[in-house]
């Protein structure tokens, strides 16, 4: 797959601001958010990792 390194930070930013959007829809306190979060995030790292 070609990845163009500036569109593939956009494409990571905006899942990240739709992560975090829906987030904070979801969960209003800030601990179960940033718990969420962290997992969302070690998750969706986990997956690019599965993928390439």
């Amino acid at each position: 797959m070609r990845f163009m390194p500036v569109s593939y930070e956009i494409f990571l930013y905006l899942n990240f601001k739709l992560a975090h959007r829906l987030i904070v829809k979801y969960l209003p306190t800030d601990s179960g958010h940033l718990a969420v979060l962290g997992t969302f995030v070690i998750a969706f790292y986990f997956y690019e990792a599965l993928l390439f």
